[in-house]
């Protein structure tokens, strides 16, 4: 159960994070999902941040990893919801470098598929928050038939929708300064490498060690800057 203090700081964090997520896009002249959206489903999959497999993991949007995924993953018991029956599979998550990183790839799967383009707004049409998680829901991202609920009660509950002030306006020198990776937790998950130089190195969570991550080859060079 996350304190006050933990989810006031996970909202400060990754409300940076998405609207500086949207802003960028929004100057490159793309799509973007509504920061209280993103903010609240980062909250509900990972507890407000207090999940310790999926924070070392940064992986805060449960996104699982495809056969197109080559990025690193890690496995996890996740509840699932088919034809009204509630299960528990064991699945395979994308898993990242950084809490940058999670948000950027969520922000690309969902104004990048075609699946989702419901719940994607532009610079000329900004979608409330409902249709934004409802067509992202319709569209096959999460099995639970009360995900939209779950979401918009965290979204109103913590009045998420004020981040979304925030894309046309201007972040403050303390929330800019959540985005300076040095210290802020904002960076890198602090797991530990092991392997040899030229082979297929495996990424351990220090406390997990029984999930490990797929990776690629890495050079010494690769290696020393994990």
């Amino acid at each position: 159960m996350a304190t006050a203090t933990q989810v006031t700081n996970f909202f400060k964090e990754m409300g940076v994070l998405c609207v500086t997520e949207s802003k960028k896009r929004i100057a490159n002249g793309g799509g973007f999902v509504l920061p209280s959206v993103a903010m609240a489903q980062a909250a509900l999959e990972t507890g407000y941040g207090t999940s310790g497999l999926m924070t070392k993991a940064n992986a805060y949007f449960g996104i699982k990893a495809g056969s197109s995924w080559t990025g690193k993953v890690y496995s996890s018991s996740t509840g699932e919801v088919y034809d009204g029956v509630s299960v528990v599979i064991t699945a395979t998550f994308r898993a990242y470098n950084s809490k940058a990183e999670s948000v950027a790839d969520y922000y690309e799967l969902i104004t990048s598929s075609s699946r989702y383009a419901g719940g994607v707004s532009y610079s000329n049409n900004i979608l409330s928050p409902y249709s934004t998680i409802y067509n992202i829901w319709d569209g096959g991202y999460a099995t639970d038939p009360d995900y939209v609920s779950k979401i918009m009660t965290i979204i109103n509950n913590y009045d998420l929708t004020s981040w979304d002030n925030k894309i046309n306006g201007e972040l403050t020198d303390e929330e800019l300064d959540l985005i300076n990776y040095g210290g802020t937790g904002l960076g890198s998950s602090g797991g530990s490498v092991t392997g040899t130089t030229s082979s297929t190195l495996r990424y351990v969570l220090e406390e997990e060690k029984n999930v490990v991550f797929n990776t690629h080859d890495y050079s010494l060079e690769e290696e020393k800057a994990l």
